[in-house]
C-alpha cells in the first residue's frame, strides 16, 4: 500500500516539474517577444543584446570572460590563472598568444558562442555604449573593420 501512494506522490511531483517547465517556457518567450516589441533602454544596449540574442546566465558569463582575457592581454595586464583556469572550466575556446586581431576575435566568438562578424560589430557597439569592457570594445570594432 506504501508503494502505491509513494508511486502516487512521485507521478504528481513529475506532473508539477513538467508544469513548471512549460511555464518557463511560456514566460521566457513572452520575454523573448516584449524585448523585440519594446523600444530598448538607451543606457542598457548590451543587456538588450543579450536578451535579443537569447544568451543564457552562463553564456554571459563564458563571454565577459572571456572580454576579460583579451581585454587583459590587449591592455598588457598580466592574466591571472584563476581566470585561465575557469576558461578551461567552461570549455572557453581562446588562444591567447600572439596578437588579439581580428581574426583571433572573430574565430573565439565564431568558436564559442556562433556569432558572425555583423553580430559581432553590433556586441561590441553595445559593450562601447553601456560602457561595458569599453577600452577592449573600441580595440575590437577598430581590429575587425581590418577583417575582409
Amino acid at each position: 500500500m506504501q508503494d502505491l501512494e509513494l508511486e502516487g506522490k512521485i507521478r504528481l511531483l513529475e506532473q508539477e516539474v513538467y508544469s513548471l517547465k512549460d511555464e518557463l517556457k511560456k514566460v521566457t518567450e513572452q520575454m523573448y517577444l516584449l524585448a523585440l516589441v519594446k523600444v530598448p533602454e538607451p543606457r542598457f544596449p548590451y543587456w538588450n543584446w543579450l536578451i535579443l540574442n537569447r544568451y543564457s546566465e552562463e553564456d554571459r558569463q563564458k563571454l565577459e570572460l572571456i572580454l576579460r582575457l583579451f581585454s587583459a592581454k590587449v591592455e598588457k595586464e598580466s592574466i591571472m590563472e584563476a581566470y585561465i583556469n575557469k576558461a578551461q572550466q567552461m570549455n572557453i575556446t581562446i588562444n591567447l598568444e600572439g596578437e588579439v586581431d581580428c581574426k583571433t576575435i572573430q574565430a573565439t566568438f565564431q568558436q564559442n558562442f556562433g556569432i558572425g562578424k555583423e553580430n559581432l560589430e553590433t556586441l561590441f557597439t553595445a559593450l562601447y555604449n553601456q560602457s561595458v569592457f569599453k577600452e577592449f570594445s573600441e580595440y575590437a570594432l577598430q581590429e575587425l573593420k581590418k577583417c575582409h
